[in-house]
């Protein structure tokens, strides 16, 4: 049989628990809220260092579009050494280009594929 010391000790740590997981919830979730607030603060506190692009010329070698504040740069690095190559003026159109090429090739829809496949096998629709 059951005693009443039984269930309310039980109903105590239950209590505990919860109390405990609300608790834990409270912090994380708070976290994620200050680390939001700090990511987007003040302007002196955002990324002045973008690196714009990379192309990997050989396992130990690449070029990097780097943009620092206003101004773009094109730099070589190795595993000893990074070089300035040119500084880039026309950074905001390089920048638009990119954006505005697409990023996967348009791809024909199914029923565009299927009637092309029953034209080949001269099957009418």
């Amino acid at each position: 049989m059951i005693t009443n010391e039984a269930v309310s000790t039980s109903a105590l740590l239950l209590n505990v628990f919860v109390k405990l997981g609300l608790v834990l919830l409270l912090i994380y979730s708070g976290a994620i809220v200050l680390r939001r607030r700090q990511n987007s603060g003040h302007p002196l506190r955002r990324k002045q260092i973008q690196v714009l692009e990379t192309t990997h010329l050989s396992p130990h070698r690449a070029l990097h579009l780097v943009r620092v504040g206003d101004q773009t740069y094109l730099i070589g690095a190795t595993d000893q050494n990074i070089q300035l190559l040119s500084q880039i003026e026309a950074a905001d159109s390089l920048v638009a280009e990119k954006e505005e090429t697409p990023h996967s090739l348009a791809l024909p829809d199914f029923a565009t594929l299927f009637l092309q496949s029953l034209h080949k096998l001269k099957v009418k629709p």
